[in-house]
């Protein structure tokens, strides 16, 4: 079984940093193999219980999109108890700044500002 988690609070008054933590009570993951975790194409985590193994590359884009975010994340795992995954990311507040809501609602505007919208021929 898994337990979802999130917690917010302002960092900032533009800002919240919101943390997401996923965990499980599952095998855990050997110290010796931590080390190896967001390593593209490691199974760190081998064990006879797991009937489906993936690629190896599930965590790694995780990371990815979180350090694209300007996120961190990490994990706590102890063998025969389970594993506690978390990251945080920082989002700025709705109504501060314009911010993605003012970029989307831009991008949907039905006609560009100071003019008519263009139909793709040109005319």
């Amino acid at each position: 079984s898994a337990d979802f988690a999130d917690f917010a609070a302002p960092m900032t008054p533009r800002s919240s940093r919101v943390t997401f933590e996923v965990r499980d009570n599952g095998v855990g993951i050997p110290a010796a193999k931590q080390h190896a975790l967001f390593v593209p194409f490691c199974q760190p985590a081998e064990h006879r219980a797991a009937k489906e193994k993936g690629t190896g590359l599930g965590l790694v884009i995780t990371k990815s999109i979180v350090e694209c975010m300007g996120g961190e994340i990490d994990f706590v795992s102890v063998e025969d108890v389970g594993t506690r995954f978390f990251f945080t990311v920082e989002f700025p507040r709705a109504g501060v700044g314009g911010g993605a809501g003012a970029a989307i609602a831009k991008a949907r505007s039905p006609t560009p500002p100071g003019g008519e919208k263009k139909r793709r021929d040109g005319n």
